[in-house]
């Protein structure tokens, strides 16, 4: 299902009288209760003023040129309230736009800005036969409390939040291995992210004449196309960037090529005042078909880390590394050898996801830069 995840429009606040009640959790074969239960002032301080209070936050979820979902944060004495300085969550989605995953995307998308925010932890409560538990539990969230009906939950917020931007044509592929499996790691060591999948999102990595002319002459005054703008927002969302793609004749693909040819937009990623932020760490696991053991493979690689590290990241972050998968080509007699490798590799993936706020995990056979 094709939907966007922006943030809530002042004008909008309305709406979330309609997803406060979508969010009462109505057990099998108990009917509804009337729509102006939410009037009842242990619900209205979900929504009250909702945008005069500091610390109030709001995504909403758009399809079909509507807002179909909205999770919310703000400093209250509710269900789930911990303490104050704990955001309490609230969330939800119309009935037919539910199991597409836009809720969980919905809570990766606020844990990360809370953790942009610098808060701690957020807290929420869910009625215990909730089908949502289990997605909670998935993202971090932990059970504190409990009453005859109720979990309290709270999800601590200090561990990095990282941006994976993963480029490749196939699911077929060992590339797509080592992003499932590097992904797998920070869900197991409790990381949030966000993925940016370019060939599954249709990204458009080629550079109109508009956008040349912006960058080509400097010119702020002309508009960043939305997609740009969503990649930037993701970007300054995380804590570390992971970039996962194969090596294309000595070059990642031409569809990760246009996304920094169009995001490192001017004033943004370079210029006098930029609005990027300095990253933690950016971490590139590039798969190779042919073997680092050939000179001229060494040589390929330096070439890469050069436009890679040297000049697309240089000092747009704090560390940088370089992991190089290699002997990945099929067939050339290399079958054998290429299926015992992705095991290896993928393991290898994984470790470094689980151990993503070290610096340079040594590994054998791994290339560091």
């Amino acid at each position: 299902m094709d939907y966007i995840i922006r943030k809530l429009k002042q004008e909008e606040v309305k709406v979330l009288y309609t997803f406060l009640y979508a969010a009462i959790f109505i057990p099998e074969g108990v009917e509804a209760p009337p729509k102006d239960i939410i009037n009842q002032p242990e619900l209205q301080v979900y929504v009250e003023d909702f945008g005069d209070r500091a610390g109030d936050i709001c995504f909403v979820a758009e399809a079909d040129e509507s807002v179909v979902g909205a999770v919310w944060v703000r400093m209250m004495d509710d269900y789930g309230h911990v303490d104050h300085e704990t955001p309490s969550f609230a969330i939800s989605l119309l009935k037919e736009y539910r199991n597409y995953g836009i809720g969980t995307e919905l809570m990766k998308t606020m844990l990360a800005e809370l953790n942009a925010c610098g808060y701690k932890q957020a807290s929420l409560s869910v009625q215990k036969q909730n089908y949502a538990l289990k997605m909670y539990q998935k993202l971090g969230f932990q059970i504190i409390d409990e009453n005859e009906e109720e979990y309290i939950m709270v999800c601590q917020l200090k561990k990095m939040h990282i941006l994976v931007v993963y480029c490749h044509p196939s699911r077929n592929s060992f590339t797509h291995t080592v992003k499932e499996s590097f992904v797998k790691g920070l869900e197991d060591a409790g990381y949030s992210y966000e993925i940016s999948d370019l060939y599954a999102e249709n990204f458009c990595p080629v550079m109109s004449e508009d956008e040349y002319v912006r960058e080509g002459f400097y010119q702020t005054d002309r508009p960043v196309k939305e997609d740009v703008l969503r990649e930037q927002e993701k970007i300054n969302r995380a804590d570390s960037i992971v970039f996962i793609y194969p090596d294309f004749w000595t070059a990642s693909p031409a569809m990760l090529e246009g996304w920094f040819q169009r995001v490192w937009t001017y004033g943004f990623a370079y210029g006098n005042e930029r609005a990027m932020k300095t990253l933690e760490k950016v971490m590139f696991l590039v798969t190779m078909g042919g073997s680092l053991k050939d000179e001229i493979r060494r040589e390929q690689l330096e070439a890469m880390k050069t436009v890679m590290v040297g000049d697309r990241i240089r000092d747009r972050a704090k560390k940088c590394e370089v992991y190089v998968f290699d002997e990945m080509t099929r067939g050339y007699g290399n079958d054998e050898n290429r299926e015992k490798r992705v095991n290896l590799f993928s393991n290898r993936a994984y470790e470094l996801a689980r151990n993503i706020e070290n610096t340079f995990v040594n590994l054998p056979g791994d290339c560091n830069g």
